[in-house]
């Protein structure tokens, strides 16, 4: 069933259709945690990676001053919520997503953004349960995008020092960081997310920099 949410923010809004994956407080965590640590400019290149209903660029477009800020989907459904919301918010000069898939070496450009953000598909394939609905599956399991493609994709479209900024489970960490170094990003700040401070992380929020030396900045958990 086709939505039509606030997300609280500027007055922008968001469409959502329950029938396929909806955003969650991850995504906002994430826009955050750009804002607050990418220092972005005008001129600053974005993209967005596996950009679902486009809540990570239309949050963007209003916690930073970014000309362009780009996303790429897989999935023609998730782009056509995406590109409703954008019209409707009126962001089509800054906001641009399109269809294609992140494994495909033409689809993006390559060396040439400064920051990449990506909420991935956190389940590994065969993990728990799939949807009969394919949307779902392919937003919530490695089905199309694994931690290893999404961190060679970061790599060939990401300038020298250029930063890609992710959110994903806690107990995934360390397949995403074997997964960014084997790619030449090197981990330079990770913040753990947990809904209950009596309880352990759930998620990890981190930035990685292309060909960054080798210092971590572990910062105060957050609590939701």
């Amino acid at each position: 069933m086709l939505k039509l949410d606030d997300l609280q923010l500027n007055d922008l809004m968001i469409y959502q259709d329950t029938d396929y994956f909806c955003f969650g407080v991850d995504s906002v965590c994430l826009a955050n945690f750009v804002a607050d640590n990418a220092n972005i400019k005008p001129t600053t290149k974005i993209i967005d990676f596996c950009s679902g209903c486009g809540v990570i660029p239309i949050l963007l477009s209003a916690k930073t001053n970014a000309d362009i800020i780009e996303g790429i989907e897989l999935q023609p459904q998730m782009l056509e919520l995406a590109n409703k919301s954008i019209d409707y918010n009126n962001l089509h000069e800054r906001v641009k997503i399109r269809l294609g898939d992140i494994k495909n070496k033409t689809a993006i450009k390559s060396d040439f953004y400064d920051v990449v953000t990506i909420n991935p598909p956190y389940k590994p394939v065969l993990s728990g349960a799939t949807n009969a609905n394919d949307v779902k599956t392919i937003a919530r399991h490695e089905v199309e995008c694994t931690v290893n493609d999404f961190c060679a994709a970061a790599n060939r479209s990401l300038k020298t020092r250029g930063r890609l900024f992710l959110v994903h489970r806690a107990d995934r960490l360390v397949d995403v960081i074997c997964g960014l170094r084997e790619n030449s990003l090197e981990p330079k700040k990770i913040q753990f997310i947990t809904g209950d401070i009596k309880k352990s992380p759930s998620l990890f929020l981190c930035e990685a920099v292309k060909l960054g030396g080798s210092e971590l900045n572990v910062l105060p958990m957050k609590t939701l």
